[in-house]
């Protein structure tokens, strides 16, 4: 083949026409996802600064596509140059059916090829949960929508509203309307400049960035309120919620300060006929489902959770400032929950209850915030046990310091370890991933991910 008075090998040249095909498409495909995924990741690397590692993860449908295209084109690309060089040669008397066939076959790729791109590909959870027929599923029904409109409430830095935002920016069927954020476009006179450029970011996407959900219009469509400000304000926004026409409500736990708002908040929702779900993610982690599934197996078997967080000594005074609840009812309320909802433990079914006070296992320390304005006493780890009983026993450890992995061990009646069950298996990925400081994700949030996209 001539080219440009350059003579190229054939092989060579059907090679290279069907490489730059493949590249041409790869390249359509990434243009294709969405602008809210390219704009976030933008953001994140504002925000990461330019030195720090950007994980990306492709599809596997996409890595399908563009596989079976470089072979289909090469054979394709092949094939019509034999097809062109034999009807040169016959040309005056042939009849050219070679190159009606391979027509039809370009034509034919070319619209498998655009069909493909025009696929949605929704993240695959499958993988990540285990199939234990033991452990019921504790999730209610999915909202039967196809498309969703998403109201996130609390988005400051290194808080879950920012990190459940990020999440609903990357699915394709949700679509996000409104970021509420009370303090930082509230009262705030001098937010970091990472929260500066979020904004910017959703004005850029026309997402509406405002203080009070009061500022929205009224819902017209179906919609989600994601609730993750402060604790003692949920109840505010709640009310709020339900009056601009909410038809779901998600909640981070606790959801309220007391038992009274839960109440209240409930009967307020069942008069709407609004859904409210309650962020209690570690039931769907795989390590506690195992470790359930296995108890149930064994009698008067103990168990025995352990849950760690991956924050140093010295952030503690903010790790405290942002969960002024405290370290039981914002941490250890995850497991309380598993205790409940899957042991089936009640209040009244406990016989004994006691607290490690080993300092290894328990302390408490006070911490003043706030540039030394506020003091603020807290749990930095705590372990209790409680007995019930028909005999089951479960103990509980929280650790803020204690590192990245969490996990759950089955004991024998006579305190023999039976087996063991992490959160995580790949903890070099892990250990990886948080290499690098963020002011606006909390590394909790990285380490929990998959439990909290169910």
């Amino acid at each position: 083949v001539v080219v440009a008075g350059i003579e190229i090998d054939k092989l060579s040249f059907y090679t290279t026409v069907s490489a730059t095909c493949v590249m041409l498409i790869a390249l359509v495909i990434q243009l294709s996802r969405s602008r809210r995924r390219w704009k976030r990741i933008a953001l994140q690397t504002q925000t990461a600064g330019p030195s720090r590692p950007l994980r990306t993860v492709t599809p596997r449908s996409t890595v399908v596509i563009l596989a079976s295209s470089a072979v289909f084109l090469y054979a394709i690309t092949f094939n019509l140059g034999q097809a062109f060089e034999r009807s040169s040669r016959t040309i005056n008397g042939g009849t050219g059916e070679e190159k009606i066939i391979y027509a039809c076959f370009t034509l034919l790729a070319v619209l498998a090829l655009t069909f493909g791109l025009q696929l949605q590909y929704p993240r695959d959870t499958s993988t990540h949960r285990d199939n234990i027929d033991e452990v019921p599923n504790q999730r209610n029904e999915p909202l039967s929508v196809t498309k969703l409109d998403v109201v996130v409430v609390g988005v400051g830095p290194r808080s879950a509203g920012y990190f459940h935002l990020m999440q609903f920016l990357d699915m394709h069927n949700v679509t996000v309307t409104a970021v509420v954020e009370p303090y930082l476009l509230g009262t705030s006179n001098n937010p970091p400049p990472s929260f500066v450029d979020l904004v910017s970011m959703l004005l850029s996407m026309d997402i509406q960035c405002c203080r009070s959900i009061q500022q929205l219009e009224q819902f017209k469509a179906p919609t989600l309120c994601l609730i993750a400000a402060k604790t003692r304000d949920n109840p505010k926004h709640f009310q709020e919620a339900i009056l601009k026409g909410a038809s779901s409500i998600y909640l981070e736990s606790p959801g309220a300060q007391s038992v009274e708002q839960l109440s209240h908040m409930k009967q307020m929702a069942e008069a709407r006929g609004v859904q409210v779900f309650i962020g209690y993610q570690r039931l769907c982690c795989r390590y506690v489902q195992k470790a359930i599934s296995l108890s149930r197996s064994i009698r008067k078997s103990h168990i025995f959770f352990c849950h760690n967080q991956p924050n140093q000594s010295i952030h503690l005074p903010s790790v405290v400032d942002r969960n002024p609840e405290g370290l039981l009812h914002t941490t250890a309320l995850q497991e309380l929950a598993i205790v409940v909802k899957l042991l089936d433990i009640r209040a009244d079914s406990i016989k004994t209850f006691k607290v490690n006070s080993n300092r290894l296992f328990s302390e408490k320390e006070t911490f003043q915030i706030n540039d030394g304005g506020e003091i603020i006493s807290d749990y930095t780890r705590v372990a209790f046990k409680l007995s019930t009983e028909n005999g089951r026993s479960v103990s509980i450890l929280v650790d803020r310091c204690g590192g990245l992995v969490s996990f759950s061990v089955v004991k024998s009646p006579m305190g023999q370890e039976i087996q063991r069950f992490h959160s995580r298996d790949e903890v070099a990925t892990l250990e990886d991933e948080l290499k690098f400081e963020s002011d606006m994700i909390d590394k909790q949030f990285v380490i929990e991910r998959d439990e909290l996209f169910e």
